[in-house]
């Protein structure tokens, strides 16, 4: 065992963090759809769709007794491609649209839903597998980080306190590296941001890989807010406190110095 650091391999990061993402999406979605059947969330994504389909019939015929031509509004098609008629049809459907309380409730409603759902699943899920597993492996290890032998220590090769590795798993992976990409996606999909999104989550992506190629320790964002590092326990010495350091190193120079002849 070496009392230097000892990185852990790319392979057996990499290795390690995809068993961990598999046992982690199992635990969030999981949690999600619980909080989904309490708050009925499918019951009102329902109510959206026939609401919507609603209006759609309704300004068909509205368009049809105005003209007397019928034509149908396909809302697959972007806006640009419709026909003229089309045209008419989307924008008295987007008119009914805006002035519907309850369709504006409701969707209101189901994006605060989904905020919560993600928020809960994903905390939830890394509390369980990023905090309180690691307690009991100890080392900061999870359980991808364990089959792999891998674990988590200071930088100054000290071990992983509760309160560190909670700041390591709320603050780094849980917030900035989870919840802001997936609160951009929710956003996206509700159509309330549109190109910041794919720039914030590509900027957090390549600020991850960034930081893994030019820190001496190849960590990243929850690394290097919490000062730990990911190494190879097979051969890395993790001592209780850096006086316990100090000492060995002490015992090892007063060692060599035993040693040498002069």
């Amino acid at each position: 065992m070496i009392y230097d650091l000892q990185k852990a391999s790319l392979w057996k990061r990499i290795s390690a963090f995809l068993f961990d993402v598999i046992i982690f999406v199992i635990v969030a979605v999981g949690i999600a759809a619980l909080m989904s059947a309490i708050l009925k969330y499918d019951e009102k994504m329902d109510f959206i769709e026939a609401r919507k389909a609603a209006h759609v019939e309704r300004c068909e015929a509205e368009y049809e007794k105005e003209h007397g031509e019928k034509c149908e509004l396909d809302l697959s098609i972007a806006y640009e491609k419709m026909t003229d008629a089309q045209k008419e049809i989307y924008d008295m459907v987007d008119e009914a649209l805006a002035k519907d309380k309850d369709l504006s409730y409701t969707y209101t409603l189901l994006l605060n839903y989904t905020i919560l759902m993600a928020v809960v699943g994903t905390l939830v899920a890394y509390l369980i597998l990023e905090f309180a597993i690691p307690l009991i492996l100890k080392n900061g290890q999870t359980i991808g980080k364990k089959i792999f032998a891998l674990g988590v220590m200071r930088t100054n090769s000290t071990r992983i306190t509760p309160v560190v590795l909670f700041v390591r798993m709320l603050l780094g992976k849980c917030a900035i590296e989870t919840l802001v990409p997936i609160f951009l996606i929710i956003m996206m999909f509700f159509g309330i941001i549109d190109i910041v999104g794919p720039i914030v989550l590509l900027g957090i992506i390549l600020l991850e890989i960034v930081m893994m190629c030019v820190t001496h320790t190849n960590s990243t964002i929850h690394d290097l807010l919490a000062d730990t590092v990911v190494v190879d326990m097979t051969s890395q010495m993790i001592f209780n406190t850096e006086q316990e350091l100090i000492e060995y190193k002490k015992k090892l120079h007063a060692e060599e110095a035993a040693r040498s002849p002069y």
